[in-house]
């Protein structure tokens, strides 16, 4: 069976860590697979036996008409190249491209994951008409993915869609272990966050919230980003430029997960934060917003870590306070995550994924 998956590049980021994975599971179980990226960047491993396809070499960075102008002729593009049995696309754009290769002779079963809660996510004019394109196009699939039950119901109730179902976002557990060997080791109480410095990932909280907590800790971000130089002048602005330290984009972020006391998470919005499930499967007790999506559906409502406000310093500053003041608090909740991050397990959701592929390729 022939499986093309489609994404825009396959960089760092969290959409493009679950296409490696499902890519190389795929291949690893015998069916034929073939990567398409929009754009030339490649950060994680694949299979050798994966056939990779550039669609462009336009920059990685477009203005939103020249994005929006891109959708037809690589649609085109697309079509004439995939023959495959199934199509899988992850984010918005490739997944405008892939159902849109339909109009032009694809002949795939249209599969399109959804990463986030479009009504919410996507705003200003570009927002507007990236909710137009959801609520025009996404219908037109065979299947729609939600990776988190509140993204789904978002585009059941503000979209429209039926076919849709969810299908949480997966983690090879035992290569996060390996790679949790000779992790680096702190000399003073550390609090860890990663992701892309930005105002949706909303890192100046934790900085802010250190710089008034009162406590004998620092902050390690790993990361870059079009914030990361503006952060770190307001740390220094707050005079705690000492305690913050910017390491930039890793490849193996578990090594400095392991030995972190507690990990942050302070985005404004998510669709199912990766990360989070990487550090609870270190075993850090963590501290996340209540943003939509994803931290409540990986959190039990706060069972299993800290769920403060969407943006609430005063908030975070408290529950700061209470990991670094209570090891018995930090001992529980260490353990109740890296009992969680077993649902998420690599054999349990590509079960999921295997059954939707299946299950339109009958026949």
């Amino acid at each position: 069976m022939k499986v093309a998956i489609l994404l825009y590049s396959l960089g760092s980021g969290g959409a493009e860590r679950q296409a490696s994975l499902l890519a190389n599971r795929l291949a690893n179980d015998g069916y034929e697979v073939e990567l398409f990226l929009v754009y030339d960047k490649i950060f994680y491993d694949l299979d050798s036996a994966i056939k990779l396809h550039i669609l462009d070499n336009a920059p990685l960075f477009l203005s939103p008409y020249k994005k929006f102008a891109k959708l037809l002729p690589l649609a085109k593009k697309y079509a004439k190249l995939c023959n495959a049995d199934i199509s899988i696309s992850f984010m918005n754009r490739p997944n405008y491209i892939n159902i849109l290769s339909r109009f032009f002779g694809n002949r795939a079963k249209i599969i399109v994951s959804e990463r986030g809660t479009p009504s919410t996510y996507y705003q200003g004019l570009q927002g507007f008409v990236s909710r137009w394109l959801i609520r025009f196009l996404y219908p037109r699939a065979d299947m729609v993915i939600a990776n988190a039950d509140a993204n789904r119901k978002d585009l059941e109730k503000n979209f429209y869609i039926k076919k849709i179902q969810t299908i949480y976002n997966m983690f090879d557990l035992a290569q996060i272990e390996k790679l949790c060997q000779n992790a680096k080791r702190y000399e003073k109480f550390t609090f860890i966050t990663v992701g892309r410095i930005d105002e949706y990932k909303n890192q100046i909280l934790q900085i802010e919230a250190l710089a008034h907590s009162g406590l004998d800790a620092q902050l390690v971000i790993i990361g870059d980003g079009p914030l990361r130089s503006k952060l770190t002048a307001r740390a220094k602005e707050l005079g705690i430029g000492e305690k913050v330290h910017f390491l930039g984009v890793q490849k193996n972020v578990f090594s400095y997960l392991k030995n972190a006391d507690c990990f942050l998470l302070t985005s404004r919005s998510e669709g199912f934060p990766n990360v989070l499930v990487e550090a609870m499967a270190c075993g850090l007790p963590v501290i996340a917003t209540d943003c939509k999506s994803g931290p409540a559906e990986i959190l039990e409502e706060g069972k299993l870590g800290i769920l403060i406000p969407n943006n609430d310093k005063d908030a975070l500053i408290k529950s700061m306070q209470k990991i670094y003041q209570d090891k018995n608090l930090r001992k529980q909740l260490s353990k109740r995550a890296k009992m969680r991050a077993k649902d998420f397990a690599i054999d349990k959701i590509f079960d999921s994924w295997k059954e939707v592929i299946d299950e339109y390729t009958k026949g």
